[in-house]
């Protein structure tokens, strides 16, 4: 610096009060602390958002399969009387498996998921004031920097929100398919069978971020509108 001193930088810089970060080994132990604390944060990041990924993905492959055992239940019954309650039992026992899975799902990640949708949503924030701060200073690079980050939490918070809603597209089909079926074709006592399984196929199917807000397009949108109107009343406050 001016003065003649020296300031090793550290990949999280802060305030340590009496403990001096800038002396060896201090220097190296912060450094390690904060660099291997970083990759494991990152890394449960990464994971989390690829396991939540595959498994709605597979949930809405078993969906499609529901989908198509609809579709054959009704087409294939006329020559196969006989196997209609088989079928019935079959789509029924493979729509509760649907159910099971997905509420393991939603109880294995919805904490999970609640506390990456506020800690980036409050990310995304703090990111708008350090721009404005940027901005003000003329620094062009440390904006970048910013503006990088700034899009890679977005895109973090649209895939989360991008499986949801998937996932409520797929169940939505399901209800369709399900109302749209030929019940008429079936014998009178076996059509009411079909009544339990489009009242379980119109249930909501969805993945909730700490049963607080749904994984969709439209948190994704809260999340934007939150993050501009934040950046405008700082802007507003600034000026």
């Amino acid at each position: 610096t001016a003065q003649n001193i020296t300031i090793r930088p550290l990949p999280c810089p802060g305030y340590f009060f009496s403990f001096d970060a800038q002396v060896s080994p201090n220097y190296e132990m912060v450094f390690a602390m904060q660099f291997f604390s970083g990759l494991v944060t990152h890394t449960i990041t990464t994971g989390v958002c690829g396991l939540t990924a595959v498994l709605v993905m597979h949930a809405c492959g078993q969906l499609k399969i529901l989908m198509n055992l609809m579709r054959h239940f009704v087409e294939e019954q006329s020559h196969e009387r006989q196997s209609i309650d088989r079928k019935l039992a079959e789509m029924v026992e493979y729509q509760i498996r649907i159910r099971n899975f997905l509420r393991l799902v939603e109880h294995t990640m919805q904490q999970v998921c609640l506390i990456e949708l506020m800690g980036c949503t409050l990310i995304v924030c703090i990111l708008g004031y350090c721009i404005i701060m940027e901005w003000e200073n003329s620094n062009a690079i440390a904006m970048c920097t910013y503006f990088i980050t700034l899009i890679s939490i977005m895109i973090n918070v649209f895939m989360f929100c991008y499986t949801g809603e998937q996932l409520t597209i797929q169940a939505e089909k399901v209800a369709i398919t399900s109302c749209e079926l030929e019940w008429y074709r079936l014998p009178d006592r076996k059509a009411r069978g079909i009544v339990l399984v489009m009242i379980m196929s119109n249930s909501p199917t969805k993945i909730t971020a700490g049963k607080v807000v749904d994984l969709s397009f439209k948190t994704f949108g809260d999340v934007v509108k939150a993050s501009m109107t934040y950046f405008n009343m700082l802007r507003n406050v600034t000026d």
